[in-house]
């Protein structure tokens, strides 16, 4: 099982976002670190993981749009488990 802590500030950062998602859950190599690469490399999880956002309120429109993407992915795969914090 994978648990990863995020705080809203970093959502909003795609140069650091997505490169962080790609390591610590292991997408594969052709992962585009864009939004609906997120959602599909999401879906495609067969591990355990718990996402945990931290500092939620006063997200930018682009940290706003993650935020649906895993709740969206968290709808399809049932292996991933979405707290907001």
């Amino acid at each position: 099982m994978v648990e990863l802590t995020l705080d809203g500030h970093i959502l909003g950062d795609q140069a650091l976002l997505h490169p962080l998602l790609a390591r610590e859950l292991s997408f594969p190599s052709w992962y585009g670190g864009n939004l609906d690469a997120l959602f599909d490399c999401l879906t495609d999880l067969t591990q355990e993981v718990t996402i945990t956002l931290r500092e939620a309120d006063g997200l930018t429109p682009y940290a706003q749009r993650v935020v649906r993407v895993l709740r969206a992915a968290a709808g399809e795969n049932p292996r991933i488990h979405l707290n907001i914090l």
